[in-house]
């Protein structure tokens, strides 16, 4: 055989068989051209209201918490990336003058809690409106809990911790 071309890694080889094994006469690497990934960037005006931080609070306690209004009414959420669900305190569902009927038994990191479901019609946080917002109402008077189900809706906005 005259010439063989392997392409291991970029490395070409030519050799020449000699009586039943084969003599290197050059090898030459060959390098990739590079291959720089690059990143997908999302260029916004600065009048544009989606470019804009949502920006926690700290609270005393050193958790990260947002205001918002449901149905024009202020409220203070703890932000809590693990819950699924957004929760109201029994004392800030009061406050809102929300009303409930019925409980069910829902799992949660800390347990089995007894919830009453209730529907806000609309739930705003800096700026931005959504409506027909699920909400679970737990009886314990602990923070009220801004889950992933409300944080997922917040419109391409980010949350700056």
């Amino acid at each position: 055989m005259i010439g063989t071309m392997a392409d291991l890694s970029s490395i070409m080889t030519i050799g020449v068989t000699l009586s039943g094994g084969l003599a290197l006469l050059s090898a030459d690497f060959t390098p990739p051209p590079a291959q720089i990934p690059q990143p997908e960037v999302a260029l916004a005006s600065v009048q544009d209201n989606h470019a804009r931080p949502i920006i926690a609070q700290a609270g005393e306690d050193g958790r990260k918490y947002l205001p918002a209004r449901i149905n024009g009414r202020p409220v203070r959420f703890l932000i809590d990336t693990a819950a699924s669900q957004t929760m109201l305190s029994a004392a800030d569902a009061a406050t809102l003058g929300i009303v409930t009927s019925g409980n069910v038994s829902l799992r949660t990191v800390g347990g089995t809690v007894q919830a009453a479901q209730a529907k806000a019609d609309s739930v705003m946080i800096d700026g931005v409106a959504l409506e027909d917002v699920e909400i679970w109402i737990v009886p314990e008077n602990g923070p009220s809990l801004l889950g992933m189900d409300v944080l997922d809706r917040l419109e391409g906005r980010y949350l700056r911790l």
